[in-house]
């Protein structure tokens, strides 16, 4: 065993946040993975609908997450806090999981009483419904090329924008997502995301129908017909797929973590 690799892996468990509801439903984080997959780890340890993980499967932690969470909680959340003071709701200890039905969201922060034209540099004109913005932080690696914001992101918004106006007086019609340099913390790109209430009803109905699913077969394997990339690290593809997982060679693409 090592030294210092071990302490960094034990210690990074005990970061790890745990979000309400997280068995019960599934969260804008995980709306856009593979449907089958979120059945698998939704049921896991079920009796009749769970199945068993890949005997090559385990479990590691994720040193990118791991950074995501320490630049949220102790850079990005105070820095918002000191600025925008009590404008800035449910970020940081006050922040919340929001839930209907089957769909759940635990955004990074929501901001009020702002200036109807405070995304103009954004080219947004008009804030709109009641001047308000949801917030989510992301940190991604130096090399990531950001020309829009990662599909997977956009969507978790949208459950997001759906969930706060559904769950709480707030109405807000644009999202703020913030993509922060891992390497250099001065490089911050921003993104205006503005609220499709078709995606948010997509989404619902997904979640509706992953949860509801009596055997797993009754959806899609997403992953492959995606190209196997999720396949390629996906615990229960043996239990999916009836075979060992493909060799999936690594993308050249810089990739982003995605979090909550």
């Amino acid at each position: 065993m090592t030294i210092i690799a071990a302490a960094l892996a034990v210690y990074a468990c005990t970061m790890e946040r745990a979000f309400e509801a997280r068995s019960q439903t599934i969260g804008a984080s995980e709306i856009g993975r593979c449907a089958r997959q979120l059945y698998y780890a939704k049921n896991e340890g079920d009796p009749a609908r769970g199945a068993r993980r890949n005997p090559d499967h385990a479990d590691q932690w994720r040193g990118a997450a791991a950074r995501g969470t320490i630049f949220e909680r102790h850079f990005w959340g105070p820095a918002l806090h000191a600025a925008y003071g009590d404008r800035l709701l449910f970020a940081g200890e006050q922040q919340q999981t929001f839930v209907q039905g089957f769909l759940s969201a635990t955004p990074d922060g929501l901001l009020v009483g702002l200036a109807d034209d405070a995304l103009a540099y954004l080219g947004v004109a008009s804030l709109g419904g009641d001047r308000s913005i949801l917030l989510e932080c992301k940190s991604v690696h130096p090399n990531t090329r950001l020309a829009e914001p990662k599909l997977a992101h956009a969507y978790q918004l949208q459950v997001g924008l759906g969930l706060i106006r559904a769950r709480t007086t707030h109405r807000p019609e644009f999202a703020l997502l913030s993509y922060t340099n891992a390497s250099d913390w001065a490089d911050t790109r921003e993104f205006a995301i503005e609220r499709d209430a078709a995606v948010f009803a997509v989404a619902r109905a997904r979640a509706l129908k992953i949860l509801t699913a009596t055997f797993a077969e009754a959806l899609p394997p997403e992953g492959q017909t995606a190209g196997g990339k999720e396949c390629g690290w996906c615990p229960f593809s043996h239990a999916c797929l009836g075979a060992p997982r493909p060799s999936i060679p690594e993308s050249k693409q810089a990739t982003v973590t995605v979090g909550e």
